[in-house]
């Protein structure tokens, strides 16, 4: 695989595919087909059974789909818009890449057209950031909702994962919980604390 220099052209890219995460350094303007090339390669060097999350590696790259959060800053909630070169673009999309006149409407809904010349083929033309989580899927890979965890938030607003976001477009990305990421889950709830006694008899010099 190519070896990238740490400048601020190389971007940390999160591929998730539901709860498998593979980190890629990528270039700005690097091409999604050359980037699917480096994601293939490293998931056939880490999984020796060629499974994952019950699908079959692909044989080619081209099998590969790519997507991002509709709203970069809320990615749990904001459900997944595709950045494929013949995927349809939502209105914001059209108006980020200046798509207006040329992007011409197409079926039913309004601002649904092909990419086109909407959506460039890098991250940066496709609106990604650094260090942004992007989903991804092979070509007629089923989607299988994973179990769904009936902790209680307790009002906090701290559980960052929503699968139902996730699952409503057709990309299953299970993100981490606040209790995953910080290592919570093993606290001892506050009704069962126990508090020693303290010695009636200790001196104080």
């Amino acid at each position: 695989m190519p070896v990238y220099d740490a400048t601020p052209d190389v971007w940390t890219i999160k591929f998730k595919n539901a709860r498998t995460t593979i980190v890629l350094h990528v270039y700005q303007l690097q091409t999604f087909s050359s980037i699917k090339e480096e994601l293939l390669h490293a998931l056939r060097s880490t999984i020796p059974s060629g499974q994952l999350n019950g699908a079959t590696l692909p044989d080619s790259a081209d099998d590969i789909e790519f997507a991002k959060p509709r709203d970069l800053a809320n990615v749990g909630t904001s459900g997944w818009q595709s950045i494929e070169a013949d995927a349809p673009v939502d209105d914001f999309d059209a108006d980020l890449f200046g798509g207006g006149g040329d992007v011409t409407p197409k079926g039913k809904g309004k601002g649904k057209a092909k990419a086109g010349a909407g959506h460039k083929d890098c991250p940066l033309g496709a609106g990604l950031k650094d260090m942004c989580v992007v989903a991804f899927r092979f070509k007629g890979q089923k989607t299988v909702p994973a179990p769904v965890d009936d902790d209680v938030d307790e009002g906090l607003g701290l559980d960052l994962e929503d699968e139902v976001a996730s699952d409503a477009d057709g990309w299953h990305v299970v993100l981490p919980k606040f209790e995953d990421v910080y290592g919570l889950n093993d606290l001892v709830p506050d009704d069962q604390l126990t508090t020693p006694k303290a010695d009636k008899f200790t001196w104080v010099a």
